[in-house]
């Protein structure tokens, strides 16, 4: 029966790539009720695909399929997802022009550029030498420039599309920001972003929290119920000496590429941003190795909440980041 629907599938299809996506999705047992379907309504096989076709796990498939070709650009992980968040979302044959805020080295911004060749795609980062060891770069249709988000140097109604990634929790005034964003967007131009973590999430401290060891020494939600002193009296032990303690609390507490702005304050500056709120996910993290190693346990304890003396509901402590699309 599965040959003979492949078979059918490939007869029907241009592309056997598609045809065999489509066989797996709705043959092999994932909806037991589409072989039902097949058995009893082969002539709906066409209007079947086309349902699958224009589902978002089909245009998730195929963003995956199109990272493919942008492996010279070396992305990150988390700019990976974020891009194959934008290719299934976003009306990138559309844009003429698009701009990245916070775009470090500019990798995500010359991988734009290869997906949108109509467009001229702009990255601006206030950190290009200090952090990113790199220097302003321009090629046919992108360019990559020393620039501010809360002062962005273009005029009005100047771009179809900005994006961001990992960045709002280093933007000193995302307010500020949020506001030159609405500016410079073309109406019914979009703003789409993903950041985390935040401050009042499980490791919002920012001490390297890429760093398992490190994670595990600081106590989960710990930054914000302690003072520095007493974060430092916690950390200094046996494995953690006083030079190295007094570095873990610089980092948490006096650290300036952080905003430390929690999450009350981004749920207000979304609501009263002026722009339309098409999608808002609150990126959830309750386990300090879950960034890193997926542990899923929730450390939130009635304890901690107690620390906290209500200033967060668990629902609150639970958000770590944003995954977010706006429109002017």
């Amino acid at each position: 029966m599965e040959k003979e629907m492949l078979q059918l599938l490939k007869e029907i299809d241009d592309d056997p790539r598609t045809a065999i996506i489509f066989a797996y999705r709705y043959l092999l047992n994932r909806e037991p009720e589409s072989m039902a379907y097949v058995e009893h309504n082969t002539l709906g096989w066409k209007e079947l695909r086309e349902q699958f076709l224009a589902s978002e796990e089909y245009r998730f498939i195929q963003a995956d399929i199109r990272l493919e070709e942008v492996k010279q650009f070396q992305l990150a992980s988390y700019e990976k997802d974020f891009l194959k968040g934008v290719l299934s979302k976003a009306p990138l044959s559309e844009c003429e022009k698009i701009l990245e805020i916070g775009c470090g080295a500019g990798n995500l911004t010359r991988a734009l550029a290869h997906f949108c060749p109509q467009a001229s795609v702009i990255g601006i980062d206030p950190y290009l030498k200090e952090w990113w060891h790199t220097g302003e770069a321009s090629d046919k249709n992108w360019q990559v420039r020393t620039g501010d988000g809360q002062n962005i140097e273009y005029p009005e109604n100047t771009f179809d599309l900005i994006v961001s990634v990992m960045s709002f929790e280093h933007i000193p005034w995302p307010e500020k920001c949020l506001e030159e964003i609405k500016r410079v967007l073309k109406p019914g131009g979009r703003f789409i972003t993903s950041f985390a973590p935040i401050w009042s999430g499980i490791i919002g401290h920012h001490c390297e929290h890429w760093v398992e060891d490190t994670v595990k020494q600081i106590p989960p939600w710990g930054h914000l119920y302690l003072s520095y002193d007493e974060m430092f009296q916690y950390l200094k032990s046996d494995e953690v000496d006083s030079e190295r303690a007094k570095q873990m609390c610089d980092m948490i507490y006096q650290n300036p590429i952080i905003n430390r702005i929690d999450v009350k304050r981004f749920e207000k500056m979304f609501s009263n941003c002026g722009m339309k709120v098409i999608e808002k996910t609150g990126i959830k993290l309750g386990n300090r190795l879950g960034w890193l190693t997926g542990e899923s346990e929730n450390e939130l304890t009635s304890d901690i909440l107690q620390k906290l003396d209500g200033r967060y509901t668990a629902e609150e402590l639970l958000v770590c980041g944003y995954t977010l699309t706006m429109q002017k």
